[in-house]
């Protein structure tokens, strides 16, 4: 057995080993079958897979934010159906009817809106 498998490696060398030899090729076969990407040298090859993990830290960022949001939405939806229940539209059916006069197309869509909203339930 070689010495190197006995060796403790750092994270980043560990973490940079396994990127190159599961991570690496299989993106790159990716890129080169799906669509016909192929690097032209090794610094292109380094440049593409720098891309690939910040364009996945940046979706990865934004799907937390989904979560975030799909979360605070949901507190503020409980918070509201102690006050007003849901289905019951009257509030915002006045404040489209104060409307009315200023924008009649805007309240036409918030109650077209309102109608299929309905229609689903």
């Amino acid at each position: 057995m070689s010495n190197a498998i006995n060796q403790p490696m750092s994270p980043d060398t560990a973490f940079a080993t396994l990127c190159m030899k599961d991570y690496a090729p299989a993106f790159f076969e990716k890129l080169a079958n799906v669509y016909g990407i192929h690097p032209q040298n090794e610094e292109e090859a380094a440049r593409m897979l720098a891309q690939a993990a910040r364009l996945r830290a940046a979706y990865d960022a934004m799907q937390e934010k989904q979560a975030s949001t799909s979360n605070l939405l949901d507190v503020v939806d409980a918070s509201l159906n102690q006050h007003v229940p849901p289905g019951d539209d009257s509030a915002l059916k006045q404040a489209a009817a104060r409307e009315a006069a200023n924008d009649p197309e805007r309240v036409s869509a918030v109650l077209s809106l309102l109608s299929a909203a309905q229609a689903v339930q």
